[in-house]
């Protein structure tokens, strides 16, 4: 999210400029007490006065456990078995969380070195053996993206492999047992933060990775150089979906939203004009339904979500919520969160438009349904 629109949100600027109309032929609702109220929600969060937080909800909006962090999560990723998952910390956070999913309870940490950063994404292998974790590592002036990888039974990690491109954002394990990485390109410095060191010549690419191997299997450029990849979600066929951040002009427009399914280029997603440049150069999250027929993508810098049909692409429509970040599918539709604590959802094509809000919340970037 826009550091400004964090600010605002810590200081308890709570507001929200909800659209009066949902997207076309799907209104959001809120979520209540329903045949979804057994769904629980993972999301990071941090409160108004600072504090950061690793927290379940569940459908009906009320909390369930919160677990005090001393900085800011950014993603989460689900153990097969759901009893647990793990909290990657957001850029340039040196440590991640792996939890009990009923209780809240921690069960480990995982630590990097002090010349090494999470950047805010992992996921766990389908025999739940190991974590996956994108990386940037800084050594004797050198800058390296890298996939770590992790012993999940012990916490302790195994090595890493290269990311084959600067600022790994996100990856995700494929079902044929390879990894595929969202590389945003962006040179960064530990003494500069989160400062972008390499606008004019940034190299930012889709990599897929032989997973138990590090080799790699293929790498995608997107149409501009300044186009960063950074989130991506696969369908149930196995589409998958990635969202840029353009560090270029103010005056350019160009789409934010792209899909792959072999072939050695990416499948821009089209959208008016107007709504595009709505987005504000910025894609937070993209999520599928639960069958794939549906992608939906989050900006909250343009405080708006966006949505296709994944079959040929066709754009539906958009929905205003201010600051929306965190999508993930429930059911037939999406759960959308933001940074001013509302969860909102159209679980059902026939849903009446509402919201719920939840106090002294707000949500990060990312949000994962997980099924009760």
């Amino acid at each position: 999210m826009s550091g400004l629109t964090r600010r605002q949100i810590l200081m308890g600027l709570a507001g929200t400029a909800l659209g009066t109309t949902g997207l076309v032929g799907i209104p959001l609702a809120v979520l209540k007490r329903s045949a979804e109220a057994d769904t629980r929600l993972l999301s990071a969060c941090s409160d108004r006065r600072g504090n950061h937080f690793l927290a379940c909800v569940d459908a009906g909006g009320e909390l369930i456990w919160r677990l005090a962090v001393p900085q800011r999560a950014h993603a989460v990723c689900l153990h097969p078995d759901q009893r647990s998952a793990v909290f990657l910390a957001r850029r340039p956070g040196r440590h991640s969380w792996q939890v009990d999913t009923a209780s809240g309870e921690l069960l480990r940490e995982f630590e990097l070195p002090a010349n090494q950063q999470f950047n805010g994404h992992g996921v766990i292998s389908p025999a739940a053996d190991y974590l996956f974790t994108t990386e940037t590592h800084y050594y004797q002036g050198q800058v390296e993206g890298r996939i770590g990888y992790w012993r999940l039974g012990d916490g302790q990690r195994v090595s890493s492999m290269s990311s084959h491109g600067l600022d790994p954002h996100e990856c995700l394990w494929l079902g044929d047992g390879r990894l595929v990485v969202a590389n945003g390109g962006l040179l960064t410095s530990p003494s500069r933060e989160r400062a972008k060191l390499n606008i004019g010549s940034m190299q930012p690419s889709l990599v897929y990775l032989q997973a138990d191997t590090g080799a790699l299997l293929q790498r995608l450029a997107p149409p501009q150089h300044q186009l960063s990849l950074r989130h991506m979600a696969v369908s149930a066929g196995g589409l998958l979906a990635v969202g840029m951040q353009y560090e270029g002009s103010n005056t350019d427009n160009p789409a934010l939203v792209a899909v792959h399914r072999g072939g050695d280029q990416l499948t821009m997603l089209a959208m008016p004009e107007d709504e595009l440049r709505g987005m504000r150069h910025y894609i937070a999250s993209v999520a599928f339904n639960a069958d794939g027929s549906l992608l939906a993508a989050t900006s909250p810098r343009g405080s708006r979500i966006a949505l296709w049909r994944s079959e040929d692409g066709q754009y539906l429509g958009s929905q205003s919520l201010r600051d929306v970040a965190g999508a993930t599918a429930l059911g037939e539709g999406f759960v959308f969160s933001n940074g001013v604590g509302e969860l909102l959802a159209q679980p059902t094509t026939g849903s009446f438009p509402q919201r719920h809000q939840l106090a002294d919340f707000a949500f990060d970037n990312h949000m994962l349904a997980m099924p009760g």
